[in-house]
């Protein structure tokens, strides 16, 4: 018998929740035969980073006629849903175009970055559209149908239950890290820079200019780095010194 839960992790790296699941604040809706808004709506930036909420795959990565560009995943294990052994998909939509860096068949880690915010499809503004689904185990990739397909949400359900309240980067490997890198390691250093009054600007995961003047500003207050490191790197690397550094001051992930 399977018992475990479901858990997910926040796939942006501020929880501001714009529209709630099951809200009906647009005749859209009606239109497209729901009962009301069939995800949660989440404040985002124009380009901001979407991170996957858990392991899984992928299983579809394009257009969709009303909900613009989008990216859904399957989790690789079952779970339990409400007594029902399901595998669970989760769906990212608005993502901005050309700003995808996965595709159908890949396999993504939890806080890994597969795209960039946007509007595209049937939106008014910037945000990220995340969905979660139970499915059968033997259901097409493709197919949207599944376990609960009569609930007035077209088996979509909410997810609010099953965030665990934290945010996926900060369960990435705290290691090294080099400029132009663009990934959840780099998110976890720019939260721990930000803890500690360096790093002033949202989160990213890019290591670029804004990264390199904190790293640099952090090195120079902790000793971690020559002086000739200092000079020509100007923050461009956070090495070995620099981790140990941070990691004891900040003996947690932000």
């Amino acid at each position: 018998m399977i018992t475990k839960i479901l858990k997910l992790y926040y796939p942006v790296d501020r929880w501001i929740v714009n529209q709630k699941f099951g809200e009906n604040l647009s005749t859209l809706y009606g239109k497209l035969g729901l009962l009301g808004h069939n995800g949660i709506d989440l404040h985002s930036i124009d380009g901001q980073a979407i991170r996957a909420a858990h392991d899984g795959v992928v299983v579809f990565a394009d257009h969709d006629d009303a909900s613009g560009l989008g990216i859904t995943l399957r989790t690789n294990e079952m779970f339990n849903h409400h007594g029902i052994p399901t595998f669970y998909k989760t769906i990212y939509w608005h993502l901005k175009e050309g700003s995808i860096r996965v595709q159908p068949g890949q396999q993504v880690k939890t806080g890994q970055i597969i795209a960039g915010a946007d509007n595209t499809g049937l939106s008014e503004g910037t945000h990220l559209h995340f969905g979660l689904k139970p499915v059968y185990r033997d259901e097409a990739s493709f197919v949207w149908y599944n376990i609960e397909p009569d609930n007035g949400y077209k088996g979509a359900i909410d997810p609010n239950e099953f965030f665990t309240g934290e945010y996926a980067a900060v369960y990435c490997p705290q290691q090294q890290a080099v400029y132009g890198e663009d990934n959840s390691n780099v998110a976890v250093l720019q939260r721990k820079l930000a803890k500690l009054g360096y790093f002033t600007h949202f989160v990213t995961g890019y290591y670029g200019d804004i990264t390199a003047q904190a790293v640099l500003a952090f090195q120079k207050d902790n000793q971690v780095a020559s002086l000739l490191d200092l000079i020509w790197l100007r923050g461009r690397s956070f090495g070995p010194k620099s981790v140990e550094k941070i990691n004891s001051l900040i003996n947690t992930a932000i």
